[in-house]
């Protein structure tokens, strides 16, 4: 089970910063449902494309921040389309949206209305956080995934294990096992303890549990080292 497990959020935003939340979020193992307007999301469109030739299913961009989503179309700006996202709402702990200043409120959908027909959303993100402490480096226990750690994980599928080292982005080397932070799986095994499990979906559209096994703690964290 995810960090998040049990989290039910909606991701109703455009090109990253909405998209790349949410994707943490289903990452940490949150259900995660993706709205996208009848002409979909603007990142359908941005690329980059294989051989440079635009395709709404095709966009790399696109991939990258919606991995282990499920996706409705909804047009809100219809009485219907409008009818089925709020009740997507009562359903959802955690809405996030990244639309203009404006918009969500002519779409009669501002937040006020949405609070005000769900006063829970986003509490429970807030109650989880709330639990969270922020620790200096040296009073992180050893057995935490943290910037410098080496994890080693398990597929519980195959019982393949392997090892990887989370670095600064500006750091990583494949070649030595050294993953960025940013990465899905720097991101995943972040602040995970030995013993923790997550979900992992593979290229081939694959579910996998993935077990943390074994946390070497960091010897030197700075970027640059």
């Amino acid at each position: 089970m995810g960090a998040l497990a049990g989290i039910k959020v909606i991701d109703f935003g455009q090109m990253v910063s909405a998209p790349f939340c949410a994707k943490l979020f289903s990452d940490y193992g949150a259900d995660v449902v993706k709205v996208e307007l009848p002409e979909g999301d603007a990142a359908r469109r941005a690329g980059p494309f294989p051989q440079d030739i635009p395709h709404p299913e095709k966009s790399g961009l696109f991939f990258i921040n919606n991995t282990n989503k499920r996706g409705i179309t909804c047009d809100v700006s219809s009485a219907a389309g409008r009818d089925l996202f709020l009740r997507l709402v009562d359903w959802a702990d955690v809405l996030i949206e990244n639309h203009r200043p404006g918009q969500m409120r002519a779409w009669g959908l501002d937040h006020e209305q949405l609070l005000q027909r769900n006063p829970a959303l986003a509490d429970r993100l807030f109650d989880e956080l709330g639990r969270a402490r922020i620790v200096k480096p040296a009073r992180m226990p050893g057995d935490v995934v943290s910037i410098g750690s080496t994890a080693t994980y398990r597929d519980e599928t195959t019982g393949q294990e392997k090892s990887v080292t989370l670095v600064y982005p500006e750091d990583a080397d494949i070649t030595r096992q050294r993953v960025s932070v940013m990465t899905p799986i720097g991101v995943a095994l972040l602040g995970l303890a030995e013993g923790a499990a997550f979900y992992w979906d593979t290229r081939d559209n694959q579910r996998r549990m993935l077990t943390v096994i074994r946390v070497e703690p960091a010897v030197a964290a700075k970027p640059g080292n």
